[in-house]
């Protein structure tokens, strides 16, 4: 340690062979118990204590060592459990918390099991219209004096859960607003609309960026149906993928209903008077009023061309080494239906050098391959009464032309051109499936050599 701050040529090299000293401030032995303890806690073991003590070093002042010393304690399990009451989820279904909780009498406590069967039931209940109800709303009491190593859990909802939060909502009208290209230029008002059905608008200026018919089969969501997360999901996912908007964002906005808010104030008024106290919030077992979300789709229109352009040099066992070249150039939802249009031109020159073993002399042979094609994608299933359907799953049909030439020149020439048409579907999230009802190909050997026959 006396080499810390020693500047000469033995010093400095002292410091750069031997490694950095550990201080003690730097380990915090109490910090890292402390974590262990929370952590095993976390876990179960609600008296677990974790204790760090410093032991120096009795040959060397400076040095010292950490000992940690775990305390489990008994595992803690659940004992009794209070779900939530049945939730109304519509007439004759009922969500039943403990048929779904992830808690269950008999198995060890823990935070994770918590917060699994937290994600659970906000799940379950946002899939069935509960669109305002978040995960911070559902809370746990739990009472470990009771019963020795056992835990009293009470599943409740938090005192901030609004009343939003405990009702269903359907959905109202659904509006799709075109935005310009770029994100920073300032919004213009939106100068026509087109009505894809009874209640889904689109505002746009100019013209849609994608056909109306298209947009129609890709909104899941329709005006009266009780709010479900994955019909959002699938219509964010089905406006993506059409390749033609840098941005999809969804709003919902609850409908006011007058005559049910004069219904509230009164009662609350009323309410007010007669106690001071106030009650914890709880879903109803009953029907109630459901509320109605109107949606507003922002589009933004994404950038119709996008290219590239690489370079490689390569080097083969066989002595053969040379540059390559490739391009492309896409053109994205080219007739306004999510159709992509895109052509690569590729190249490749390379020759060989080094001592023949078969001939006995230096070669340096000339060989090139040229490649182009032209492809054209749609996003859906090309068949009549299928262009413009959804599938819950990306699905395509392609068509390619390719043509290619390749000269070898110690062996032959010869050039193909090749068609072909394929069909691209997933039935499932686990299964995809292509299929090519036709496939062309032409080749031509125009020369070849005597070692090549």
């Amino acid at each position: 340690m006396r080499f810390a701050e020693d500047s000469t040529f033995v010093g400095n090299l002292i410091r750069r062979l031997t490694p950095r000293p550990v201080w003690m401030r730097e380990v915090s032995p109490s910090l890292r118990a402390k974590v262990a303890q929370q952590t095993l806690r976390a876990f179960g073991y609600l008296s677990a204590e974790v204790r760090s003590e410093i032991i120096p070093e009795k040959a060397d002042s400076l040095q010292a060592r950490v000992d940690y010393k775990l305390d489990l304690g008994p595992l803690y399990l659940l004992d009794s459990i209070r779900y939530f009451p049945r939730v109304y989820i519509r007439p004759g279904r009922y969500f039943y918390h403990h048929r779904l909780s992830a808690l269950q009498r008999g198995r060890p406590f823990s935070l994770e099991a918590l917060e699994d069967d937290r994600t659970i039931a906000r799940a379950f209940l946002r899939e069935h219209g509960y669109y305002y109800l978040k995960p911070e709303h559902i809370t746990y009491e739990a009472d470990t004096l009771i019963s020795p190593r056992k835990v009293w859990l009470r599943t409740v909802l938090s005192p901030s859960t609004p009343p939003e939060a405990l009702r269903q909502w359907k959905l109202g009208r659904v509006m799709l607003r075109q935005l310009p290209e770029d994100a920073e230029s300032s919004t213009t008002l939106a100068t026509d609309s087109v009505a894809l059905s009874d209640s889904v608008m689109l505002y746009y200026s100019g013209r849609p960026i994608v056909r109306p018919g298209v947009l129609k089969t890709r909104i899941r969501m329709k005006q009266g149906q009780v709010y479900r997360s994955t019909d959002e999901e699938r219509t964010l996912s089905a406006l993506t993928g059409l390749s033609a908007f840098s941005s999809v964002e969804m709003y919902f906005s609850p409908r006011e209903d007058l005559s049910k808010k004069a219904e509230v104030d009164t009662l609350s008024s009323a309410e007010a008077t007669d106690s001071v106290a106030t009650k914890r919030p709880t879903f109803s077992a009953q029907p109630d009023s459901i509320g109605t979300l109107d949606l507003m789709i922002l589009l933004r229109k994404d950038k119709p061309w996008s290219s590239y352009l690489g370079a490689a040099f390569m080097r083969k066992s066989t002595n053969y080494i040379g540059p390559g070249l490739s391009a492309s150039l896409e053109r994205n939802n080219v007739f306004g239906g999510g159709e992509k249009l895109s052509a690569s031109l590729s190249g490749s020159y390379e020759w060989q050098t080094g001592r023949n073993p078969i001939d006995g002399y230096s070669v340096a042979i000339n060989s090139y391959q040229l490649g182009a094609d032209v492809a054209l994608t749609f996003p859906s299933i090309l068949f009549p009464g299928l262009m413009d359907a959804y599938y819950k799953y990306p699905t395509s049909t392609s068509f390619k032309v390719a043509l290619q030439g390749i000269n070898h020149a110690r062996y032959y020439t010869l050039r193909s051109l090749s068609f072909t048409m394929d069909y691209s579907f997933q039935p499932s999230s686990q299964w995809s499936h292509r299929i090519t009802p036709l496939s062309l190909n032409y080749t031509q050997l125009l020369r070849t050599t005597s070692r090549f026959d």
